[in-house]
C-alpha cells in the first residue's frame, strides 16, 4: 500500500476504492514525496493520477465525464433547449450526488452504493425516459429508497409523496397495500398519534388500531 502522495500523513490507498467513476487499480510508481496509481473508469479505459487528486473529486474519470457533460450541455442547448431547465438541474444534482464525494449530500447517495444508471450518463435519456417535471412541486423520487437512479425505479414525486417513502417510515399493510403508518391513518380517517400509540404503547394489532372508533 503506498500513501496519497500530497506529504502528509493520511490513509493509504488501496485496490478497489471507488471515488466517481474510478476504482483504484494498483500502486504505479513514487516520484519524490507524491504517489501515483492506475484506475479503470466506468467506460473501460485505465489513467494513471495522483489518488490526493481523486479522492478531492478533481479527478472523476478518466477524461469521458468532462466530454460527456460538454457534449449534453451542447446538444441541451442546440438540440432541446432544456440546458438551466428544472429538469436539467435536477440530473445535476443525481449525478453530483452519486459520482462526487465532495457533495454535500454524497454521503446518503454515492457513499452507500446509490448509482446513476449507465444509460442516464447522458442528459437526453433521462429526459425521454422521465419527461417534463408534472410541477414545481415535484422532483425525483426513487421508489426503493435503497435502490439506483433508473427508469424503473425512480418517478417525479411531490414532497408530500417523498416523505412517506422515507427509509425510517412505520410501513404497515393496509386494505391489502403496504403504506406507511400515516398515510393508512389519513386513509381511515383517524388521528396517527391515537393510532401510534394504539400499537406501539398498547399493542393493539394494526388493523384494529385503524378501524377502532375513538373511546370517549
Amino acid at each position: 500500500m503506498a500513501d496519497t502522495g500530497s506529504g502528509k500523513k493520511r490513509r493509504p490507498m488501496n485496490v478497489g476504492e471507488r471515488y466517481g467513476r474510478l476504482v483504484s487499480i494498483e500502486f504505479v510508481r513514487r516520484e519524490g514525496k507524491t504517489y501515483y496509481w492506475k484506475y479503470k473508469c466506468d467506460c473501460g479505459s485505465e489513467v494513471i493520477a495522483r489518488p490526493s487528486l481523486v479522492r478531492s473529486g478533481n479527478t472523476r474519470s478518466c477524461g469521458c465525464l468532462q466530454k460527456e457533460t460538454a457534449a449534453n450541455t451542447g446538444r441541451a442547448r442546440a438540440v432541446h433547449g432544456l440546458f438551466g431547465t428544472p429538469e436539467w438541474h435536477c440530473w445535476q444534482k443525481i449525478r453530483a450526488r452519486c459520482d462526487n464525494e465532495r457533495n454535500s449530500r454524497f454521503h446518503i447517495y454515492g457513499a452507500r452504493g446509490i448509482k446513476v444508471c449507465e444509460r442516464w450518463y447522458t442528459f437526453e435519456n433521462f429526459y425521454a425516459d422521465m419527461g417534463p417535471r408534472p410541477s414545481s412541486k415535484h422532483s425525483i423520487d426513487r421508489i426503493n429508497v435503497n435502490g439506483n437512479y433508473e427508469p424503473e425505479n425512480c418517478r417525479w414525486a411531490t414532497t408530500k409523496e417523498q416523505a412517506r417513502n422515507k427509509r425510517n417510515n412505520i410501513m404497515v399493510e393496509f386494505h391489502g397495500r403496504q403504506v406507511c403508518l400515516k398515510e393508512a391513518a389519513e386513509m381511515a380517517n383517524v388521528k396517527y398519534m391515537m393510532v401510534w400509540k394504539r400499537i406501539f404503547l398498547h399493542g393493539w394489532p394494526v388493523a384494529l388500531a385503524l378501524t377502532e372508533p375513538r373511546r370517549r
